[in-house]
């Protein structure tokens, strides 16, 4: 009976490119993948990993590029119009 199989969303995780590496890993050990199919597997696992390289990068720098607008906003002077209006 095959293992069961599961879905890969449109965006990887760890746990998805996990997955992927040790069932070609099983398949591998068991000689139940061909040389053909192996290397596109590993391929997938390939792109997958440089993916997730680049979301991971992509929402640091965006997570540093929100703290210092964070900060410029905090040390320039007090706006006029945040103050509230006289009446």
């Amino acid at each position: 009976m095959p293992e069961p199989s599961f879905l890969i969303s449109d965006e990887p995780t760890e746990l998805s490119i996990s997955l992927l590496v040790g069932s070609l890993k099983a398949d591998s050990a068991t000689k139940a993948v061909n040389p053909k199919n192996y290397a596109h597997r590993a391929r997938v696992i390939r792109q997958q990993t440089e993916l997730l390289a680049k979301k991971v990068a992509g929402d640091v720098a965006e997570k540093n590029q929100q703290s210092a607008k964070i900060i410029r906003k905090a040390s320039r002077a007090p706006d006029h119009r945040e103050e509230g209006g006289q009446g």
